[in-house]
């Protein structure tokens, strides 16, 4: 064994010999690909992971917010109290807006009639979290009257797909979740005395 070491030593003992086998060592790419793609196909699969699945959260919340400004419409110039629209009715028009599978099953609205613009808030009674599925059931909903001040409140349940990193939890959740929002002043529309039910 010996011996076999002191002609392996030998054979790279001169400087030319050794700078000559690091030249030939250094020019065989074979595998190399391989072995590049290895230790950069990780964070590539990561980031596209991330860009996918914060795109499609955007996604999601942008519509949702479009779709309650559009639907609180309804309230605000008096068609929905007019037509004695019911919460389920209001949910399910919001819902059809939705790209979402099952939206409305994870769907949490809540119209409210507020006394002036200082008492607004965007966060539910039960809210603790809105990245997680700390909301469930339904909310208020009521008709509001001309010029009442009325804030309509929408929570969706959100699934994490690639995510892990969007939720809060240190043991993570299946669930994440969006909001959209809308403020508004009834305007006057000639409605009848009951035509509004918010208190």
């Amino acid at each position: 064994m010996t011996s076999k070491l002191q002609c392996v030593f030998q054979r790279f003992a001169s400087p030319r010999k050794w700078a000559s086998f690091v030249k030939r060592a250094s020019s065989d790419a074979n595998g190399a690909t391989a072995v590049e793609f290895s230790l950069l196909a990780l964070p590539f699969f990561a980031l596209i992971f991330v860009i996918m699945e914060s795109g499609y959260q955007l996604f999601v919340t942008s519509t949702l917010d479009h779709a309650v400004r559009v639907e609180s419409r309804q309230l605000q110039i008096g068609t929905a109290q007019l037509a004695g629209l019911t919460a389920a009715q209001f949910k399910t028009k919001i819902c059809s807006r939705l790209p979402v599978p099952s939206a409305c099953d994870n769907l949490t609205v809540d119209v409210q009639a507020i006394s002036n613009w200082h008492s607004v808030t965007t966060k539910f009674g039960k809210e603790t979290d809105r990245r997680l599925s700390s909301i469930s059931g339904e909310g208020v909903f009521c008709l509001p009257n001309e010029t009442q001040i009325v804030i309509v409140r929408t929570f969706l349940k959100l699934p994490v797909i690639s995510g892990f990193w969007l939720v809060s939890k240190p043991e993570g959740s299946a669930d994440r979740g969006v909001s959209a929002n809308h403020v508004f002043r009834v305007e006057p529309f000639g409605a009848p005395a009951n035509a509004g039910r918010c208190l």
